[in-house]
């Protein structure tokens, strides 16, 4: 196991080091839980193909489809709505209305 001691020599960007440091858990039965510095679709992509399944919150910059963003307008407080990527559905976004609007992502659903 590489340990991260911050900011080195060469450039890794941050699902590399995520990558990397979760290599171990590949195959098994972990679930992993990200703040919104760490998740992005193509992390959680990449990681539910070497059956990591994950769910972090997600910064509004990093969803692919501004449109659903939209649809924040339209929900009242405490209110949610779920969206999956489709033909793939293997990832599913929650946004839930509170006093700031939350973005989740996770690709634990079914069998990885």
């Amino acid at each position: 196991m590489k340990i991260y001691a911050g900011k080195e020599d060469e450039n890794i960007s941050t699902r590399e080091l995520v990558e990397q440091m979760v290599e171990p858990l590949e195959n098994q039965a972990y679930i992993l839980y990200f703040d919104n510095f760490y998740t992005s679709i193509d992390l959680l992509k990449s990681l539910r193909k070497k059956k990591i399944r994950c769910t972090g919150t997600l910064r509004r910059n990093r969803v692919k489809n501004p449109q659903l963003l939209n649809e924040f307008q339209k929900l009242q407080k405490g209110a949610m709505k779920f969206y999956t990527d489709h033909p793939d559905h293997d990832l599913t976004l929650l946004l839930w209305k509170d006093k700031k609007d939350v973005l989740i992502l996770s690709n634990h659903r079914d069998n990885c």
